[in-house]
């Protein structure tokens, strides 16, 4: 009996947890805003850090299969050459 019943407890507690998150996340892209605002605050550390997140995504994690193309292919990218420059 008291098995069940906690079992109850925390189903209720992981509910309600999964209910507290947001329904969507977005995940962090650069931008002018984000960069303006880091300068503006004074502080680039968080913007550089989500920055350097944000690259690791975008360049292949296995530097063997990083190729003149896929850079060829991230260089022509103005958004990922925005975000670098």
């Amino acid at each position: 009996m008291k098995t069940r019943r906690k079992e109850a407890v925390q189903s209720l507690l992981i509910t309600a947890l999964l209910l507290a998150l947001p329904l969507s996340t977005r995940a962090w892209e650069p931008g002018a805003a984000q960069r303006n605002a880091a300068i503006q605050s004074g502080s680039l550390d968080a913007y550089v850090a989500n920055l350097g997140k944000w690259i690791d995504q975008k360049v292949l994690a296995d530097t063997r299969q990083i190729t003149k193309k896929s850079i060829g292919a991230l260089l022509s990218d103005p958004e990922f050459m925005g975000a670098v420059i």
